[in-house]
């Protein structure tokens, strides 16, 4: 018979809650909240085993991931706060594999990018780290937005073959600000403007050749 194990937070409020079997390993429902009592994670555990479809709660985002018998993780599919399906795709050996499906929250299909041997292989992808690119046979190619973690923009411009070309804005090194010029083969060239994020006024400017 299986006990359930809680944990709690120095403020009182639960953490974590865990059937257990005789050998103390997780076993049947796991729930996780924070410290302010919102659900982080849930699922099923078989003897250690993280089995079945999990849900995880992020800042209202929800993702659920779906595991196998052994633990290794098959599918997983995000939503958008509607309940929409912002984006899923399939795992093999732990790795993204196939074809990743991106979709506008309005429910309709926004973009698609395909997978092969491990590797960005084509299409349009959108990584954890917020680095949304377009890629070709494995190197990006095209538009590419890089978020940081909260959401502010990190760079924005055009790759060709992984070299970045043409126009860019990129943010302004320990600012909030941001640098604009051009790239030619990966480096920049002519005047680049340092401009202010809030008022679009320029700051200064720095010559390259």
């Amino acid at each position: 018979m299986n006990n359930i194990i809680e944990t709690f937070y120095v403020n009182g409020m639960i953490m974590s809650s865990s059937s257990v079997n005789e050998q103390l390993e997780k076993d049947g429902l796991y729930q996780l909240w924070d410290e302010d009592g919102n659900l982080i994670a849930k699922g099923i555990y078989y003897n250690g085993i993280r089995i079945g479809d999990w849900d995880f709660y992020n800042d209202n985002h929800h993702t659920i991931e779906t595991y196998d018998d052994n633990g290794h993780i098959i599918n997983q599919t995000e939503y958008y706060d509607n309940g929409n399906i912002k984006s899923s795709g399939t795992y093999e050996e732990e790795y993204p594999s196939n074809v990743w499906t991106y979709y506008n929250d309005d429910g309709t299909i926004r973009d698609e990018g395909e997978y092969k041997n491990r590797e960005i292989w084509d299409g349009y992808f959108e990584a954890i780290s917020g680095d949304n690119s377009y890629y070709y046979h494995g190197l990006k190619q095209g538009m590419n937005e890089t978020y940081d973690e909260n959401g502010w923009l990190l760079g924005k411009g055009k790759y060709n073959k992984n070299i970045k070309t043409g126009f860019w804005l990129e943010r302004a090194l320990n600012t909030y600000n941001y640098d604009i010029g051009d790239y030619y083969n990966g480096y920049k060239t002519g005047k680049w403007f340092t401009v202010d994020s809030t008022t679009e006024q320029i700051l200064g400017e720095t010559e390259y050749k």
